[in-house]
């Protein structure tokens, strides 16, 4: 392998990676806003979500991601508006006095909220899986991209040499 022929394969990787680094595509603004998901940060996932979607009208799954945040979001205000009763609830038993049912059932309501938690924690460890998974496979397609770049390379190499004249066959003289 001659030298010219590293340098311009390294001058290839380098512009891919300045492409992939400068330009926003559809799954950059997925994996962005999902990991904000993750970290419980709605509002600015729900933002970025929304810049990508501006961009990105028809993208999967971007609309597959803000579906899931307005879930998220509607699952927290009804979370919200259970607090709400709850201790609207708690405000009744004290002013009329507590008895040991009503404190059975609060610890009942208390139990099945730390189920509901346990359980969209648990969906958001699945979802971080499925996204880690996604990643993957856009690993998978980095590679298939290089791998393409390299072959259309050694084709565009193979129309660059200029055809070499055909040799004469060498004739004895005759003398």
């Amino acid at each position: 392998m001659s030298l010219k022929s590293i340098i311009y394969k390294a001058l290839i990787l380098i512009n891919f990676m300045f492409l992939t680094v400068s330009a926003q595509t559809a799954d950059d603004f997925f994996h962005g806003g999902s990991q904000l998901y993750i970290q419980g940060k709605i509002n600015e996932s729900k933002a970025l979500v929304g810049q990508g979607l501006k961009m990105f009208p028809n993208d999967p799954k971007l609309n597959a991601l803000e579906n899931k945040i307005k879930e998220e979001d509607q699952n927290q205000q009804n979370q919200q508006q259970d607090q709400q009763q709850s201790q609207e609830q708690q405000q009744q038993q004290q002013q009329g006095g507590q008895d040991k049912e009503q404190q059975n059932q609060q610890e009942q309501q208390q139990d099945l909220a730390k189920k509901d938690e346990q359980q969209k924690q648990q969906g958001k460890e699945k979802q971080a899986q499925q996204i880690e998974k996604k990643k993957e496979l856009s690993k998978e397609e980095a590679e298939r991209i290089l791998q393409a770049l390299r072959s259309d390379e050694k084709e565009n190499q193979k129309l660059r040499r200029p055809e070499q004249p055909a040799r004469r066959p060498r004739v004895e003289k005759d003398w």
